[in-house]
């Protein structure tokens, strides 16, 4: 090994237990120029050298951290075969690039006695590795059933429904597959030594290697989406009542929502004319559970030095299943709001629902602060509002809005 040179750590695209696999990479890397100079845990150091032919050869270890016999591995050298290391400490790699040296393992029957060790460990490995992948599962089970729609639909985004999801099955999959080429590869393995049979060299790993590539690429992937996760650098409101990971849907040209937009109209609520209403923002977004949702908050400046303001929250669902649900969850959200009355049920025309609060105090104000939910089918607003208006007699008004389609 030269000064200049620093070996490169390469993790091996094939299962160690498919061990004729391992070797014959080994031998395809150095026909390529990359010689294997050691091994650290499961990775080999290899380094850029004139392509030469060698021939690898694995052998399991007998006994956890067995130590390398000194006269073993004179008599090995002696025979033409120098020792790399150990591999995911349980295979000694030796490599000769003497064609005429024998081989290290003769009689396939004796060759398998020593891989007793090595198949009750990846047995009880592999036992331990479902178990953590099971408490794994289970444990984002938890943290999903966990979360709320409400809180879904307003922290999420759309990749967190479609893209996460299936990046993580595939993911699950592809360690659960192999897994169970560890298992099949050993088994196959030590059914082929103790039948009498040497193993058969070169083999062919191809399909491991896209196996590992498409690993390797979900991974990242998955690393990835997690980083854009944490940190997003995305619009939108962080607050508990605002959604993050909106799209803008103001036209500021018009200093009004763009006609696509569902939202109730300030001016329509209290009469107010349409060019002295301001809005502060419009902002849509889109989930599998709720393919439409807007968030709108406007206000109005009076002559007699009052402020009206209406903030709404518009949700059309998939399913009346999942309108229940949100319902429901709104309701609840609700009960921590202390300084206000207790929501009420009203009748309205034309709409399923509606439930009414305001401030505690604000009988006989001229103004004062509601709030409401209303609901109509798969669709229902919540209504953030203050103003002179009684929100109750507006069913008819929001059943048209929450009707939109």
């Amino acid at each position: 090994m030269t000064e200049q040179q620093t070996p490169e750590k390469v993790l091996p695209p094939v299962s160690a237990y498919d061990v004729a696999a391992v070797e014959t990479w080994l031998e395809d890397e150095e026909r390529k120029g990359y010689r294997a100079v050691g091994i650290s845990g499961g990775r080999v150091l290899r380094q850029r050298e004139e392509h030469r032919e060698s021939r690898y050869r694995l052998q399991p270890i007998s006994e956890k951290k067995e130590p390398l016999d000194p006269e073993r591995e004179a008599l090995y050298r002696d025979l033409g075969w120098e020792h790399v290391g150990v591999l995911n400490g349980v295979f000694r790699v030796w490599r000769c690039t003497d064609p005429a040296a024998p081989e290290l393992d003769t009689d396939p029957v004796v060759q398998a006695e020593g891989y007793r060790y090595l198949k009750r460990r990846m047995l009880w490995q592999t036992a331990g590795y479902l178990l953590v992948l099971l408490a794994l599962a289970a444990a984002t089970l938890r943290m999903v059933a966990d979360m709320t729609l409400l809180e879904a639909l307003r922290e999420t985004r759309w990749s967190e429904w479609v893209v996460r999801p299936l990046l993580g099955s595939a993911f699950w999959v592809l360690l659960l597959v192999e897994l169970w080429l560890d298992v099949r590869n050993m088994r196959r393995l030590w059914k082929t030594l103790t039948a009498g049979i040497p193993l058969e060299r070169p083999r062919p790993y191809r399909r491991q290697l896209w196996l590992a590539w498409i690993s390797y690429g979900t991974a990242v992937a998955i690393l990835v989406l997690q980083l854009v996760y944490t940190f997003p650098g995305t619009a939108g409101y962080t607050s508990s009542s605002f959604p993050q990971h909106t799209k803008e849907a103001m036209d500021w040209e018009k200093d009004r929502p763009r006609p696509e937009v569902v939202t109730v109209e300030l001016s329509a609520l209290d009469g107010i004319p349409e060019n002295m209403v301001n809005w502060f923002s419009a902002d849509r977004k889109s989930l599998p559970p709720a393919p439409e949702m807007y968030w709108t908050r406007q206000y109005a400046d009076l002559p007699d030095g009052e402020q009206v303001f209406a903030e709404m929250a518009y949700y059309r669902l998939r399913t009346p299943a999942l309108a229940d649900r949100l319902e429901e969850e709104l309701l609840e959200e609700f009960d921590g709001w202390r300084s206000w009355e207790p929501l009420a049920f009203a009748e309205a025309a034309g709409l399923d629902s509606l439930w009414w609060t305001r401030e505690r105090g604000a009988e006989g104000d001229t103004y004062c602060t509601q709030y409401l939910v209303a609901a109509q089918g798969n669709a229902l607003l919540t209504l953030y509002y203050h103003g002179a208006a009684d929100l109750r007699d507006a069913g008819e008004y929001l059943a048209g809005i929450l009707a939109r389609t």
